[in-house]
């Protein structure tokens, strides 16, 4: 490949990078109530988030969002991943609402929005 090819192709990667790694993740959500929470909607949502707090050793990360329910009620989420072998999966959300109400769910999203 000729040496000006070569050097386009690594400025289109650094760029793509730079784009995904400042952009907040980006996610679809469905949340099931605890028993706890049996008179709360199970909710289906999407949302972004923002990174809340530094890694910690176990490689915790926090992020924290707002959504609309169906009800067009605003809840708020703080949410713990953790990254295993670049596997992020959901431990568990809050509804800080009250500040009791606890539920778990599954996650899909855009895996470039998180930096590694």
């Amino acid at each position: 490949m000729p040496s000006h090819l070569n050097h386009l192709l690594l400025i289109s990667i650094t760029l793509l990078h730079i784009t995904y790694a400042s952009s907040p993740p980006t996610w679809t959500f469905t949340a099931y109530p605890l028993p706890s929470c049996a008179s709360e909607p199970t909710i289906s949502l999407n949302g972004t988030g923002e990174v809340e707090c530094t890694e910690t050793a176990q490689q915790m990360r926090s992020y924290r969002f707002s959504a609309t329910t169906e009800t067009a009620t605003n809840w708020s989420y703080s949410v713990r991943l953790y990254d295993q072998k670049e596997c992020l999966y959901l431990s568990m959300i809050h509804d800080e609402r009250d500040g009791e109400c606890q539920g778990v769910g599954f996650w899909s999203w855009n895996v470039f929005g998180f930096e590694r």
